[in-house]
């Protein structure tokens, strides 16, 4: 039992024996009555959500306090290299996977001390495909060799690199090309990056999950950094709610108000505001053209997440602007085009994220683009043997 559950118990359980201990007293043992029965009512509420509404998922044990660290940069990032039992569950108990992670320690000229998922190496072949995201691309849910990083590398024969981070918005993303390859020499390198709507409301400090990071706004084709995320809204209401769910026992009334502040928020966006968010992308797709390399765009489409929020994005203005990347040198490939959104086998049954048979597809896909138009490659002779 949670510790929030044995929490409203004992609330119960104290006003109930305190409105009998004063039942003598009219006035205060009214208050106690009228107390115990607003907490019971409350109770009964929260007891009907948690069995029959509540959809929470989470990973069991201590895991995200060990996966992550803080950074005064990114707002947070990996802890550090090892291997990481993943069990993630559901309210109800169930076991949605498990699984186990493997982070590696950054390394090479573009060493910017950030650790990251392992995938696809092979020392004798020279060229390299750099993946940017965010759990769609970490491989949430799946092993070191079903995530799409992996499969691609192993199908196309590539070098790969797994940068994504589960929670990124495109602030973080962008934060960690900018400090790993804005200045390095990208020839021979292939980027692609998974890009959901919802990375632009993360980008923006909608949700209260991730706070931290850095605010970019655009200036002229330069991105500048104005401050973090977090500064962006006033976060007072933060206590309110905690006090109103009882320390975050009524689950029910923290969903309730948690979720009229991201849609108050998410109303509050502007046209410039989504426009600022995608000129990251922009600025991305110059400096990798400028720099010799080549960069993938992977559109989730506009089912991309379950979160009801997206609903009211402007998704067909967001189309528009993705459409103006291929004059800037970066390719997009539409995921609907390549399997589809609505097929169940295409995601972890009860979690959501992508299963292995579709960052199977997506991998196929991927080898055609970053394998056209290359000469056949003869992997690099060991003169040792």
């Amino acid at each position: 039992m949670s510790s929030d559950a044995i929490l409203l118990i004992l609330l119960n359980f104290v006003l109930c024996v305190l409105a009998f201990l004063t039942r003598k007293k009219r006035i205060i043992n009214n208050i106690f009555i009228l107390c115990a029965s607003v907490i019971v009512t409350l109770s009964v509420i929260e007891l009907g959500y948690r069995l029959f509404f509540e959809n929470e998922t989470f990973y069991a044990k201590k895991f995200y306090k060990d996966f992550f660290q803080p950074d005064s940069a990114l707002g947070y990032k990996m802890n550090r290299a090892g291997r990481y039992d993943a069990i993630k569950m559901n309210s109800r108990g169930d076991t949605l996977f498990k699984t186990s992670y493997t982070i590696i320690p950054d390394s090479g000229a573009n060493d910017s001390g950030f650790p990251h998922r392992i995938a696809f190496r092979d020392t004798s072949i020279g060229n390299e495909v750099i993946f940017l995201g965010c759990s769609f691309t970490f491989g949430e849910g799946l092993s070191d060799r079903q995530n799409l990083p992996f499969l691609v590398g192993d199908l196309s024969e590539s070098n790969t690199v797994n940068l994504g981070c589960t929670g990124y918005g495109l602030h973080q993303i962008y934060q960690l090309f900018h400090e790993k390859f804005r200045n390095a020499d990208n020839r021979g390198r292939v980027f692609v990056y998974s890009f959901l709507y919802d990375h632009i409301l993360r980008a923006n400090g909608i949700y209260e999950w991730n706070q931290r990071g850095p605010f970019f706004m655009a200036k002229g084709d330069s991105i500048v950094r104005k401050s973090s995320v977090y500064d962006l809204h006033n976060h007072s209401i933060n206590r309110f709610i905690r006090y109103a769910s009882l320390f975050g026992s009524l689950h029910f009334i923290e969903k309730l108000l948690s979720a009229s502040i991201e849609v108050r928020r998410l109303r509050a966006l502007t046209p410039n505001d989504y426009n600022n968010s995608l000129k990251m992308v922009y600025q991305m797709a110059r400096s990798i053209k400028k720099s010799g390399g080549r960069f993938i765009v992977l559109d989730w489409d506009n089912k991309n997440w379950a979160n009801e929020e997206l609903n009211t994005l402007p998704f067909q203005q967001l189309e528009q602007k993705l459409n103006e990347l291929p004059s800037l040198g970066a390719e997009v490939i539409r995921i609907s085009s390549i399997a589809g959104l609505n097929d169940p086998a295409n995601f972890i049954h009860g979690d959501g994220h992508p299963s292995e048979w579709m960052n199977y597809q997506i991998a196929m896909r991927l080898k055609e683009e970053i394998t056209k138009n290359q000469e056949p490659r003869s992997k690099i002779q060991d003169p040792n043997k």
